[in-house]
């Protein structure tokens, strides 16, 4: 491909010169990949930590509780449930992506060498698990402001909402 938009343009380059610039482009968006990716392994331990220090009646584990004693015929409880342990499936996600990603770019340590192509497979099944959740979470969300929970968009943005 650099070859040919070099020879295009008017230039010359042989094939082991394309494939040196092909590699230093692909290396550069490897080291992009690998520092955004840190910074979601950042933003979700912070998002732990939160979790840890956080008032009890606002952990993630007691608005679920909280959910679970309501009467199983409430059509509002079965939402909440839904949505509140669509969040655990985002976290473990985040959590399988996070530790896979980690794996993957400690590559030279040899501890991960022997495991390092199963890793990038799962890693790379994982980002599709990630593509059908956020697809899921648009359409739920906009099912949802189009429904029974209108005005739960800008809840989301501004951080207020229904108390359960």
């Amino acid at each position: 491909m650099v070859q040919e938009q070099v020879t295009k343009k008017g230039g010359t380059i042989n094939p082991e010169q394309a494939k040196a610039v092909a590699h230093e482009y692909s290396d550069k968006l490897w080291m992009a990949h690998k520092f955004i990716g840190l910074g979601i392994v950042f933003l979700f331990l912070w998002r732990i930590v939160s979790e840890v220090l956080v008032s009890k009646e606002n952990k993630l584990s007691n608005k679920i509780r909280s959910a679970l004693t309501l009467p199983v015929t409430n059509e509002e409880r079965k939402h909440y449930l839904l949505v509140k342990y669509s969040y655990a499936v985002f976290y473990l996600l985040l959590f399988l992506m996070s530790v896979t990603g980690l794996i993957l770019a400690f590559e030279d340590v040899e501890l991960f060498s022997k495991i390092h192509k199963p890793i990038k497979q799962f890693h790379g099944f994982l980002q599709y698990t990630f593509y059908a959740f956020i697809g899921l979470h648009i359409i739920g969300v906009v099912k949802a402001e189009l429904t029974d929970y209108a005005g739960i968009v800008s809840g989301m943005i501004h951080g207020k909402g229904n108390k359960l």
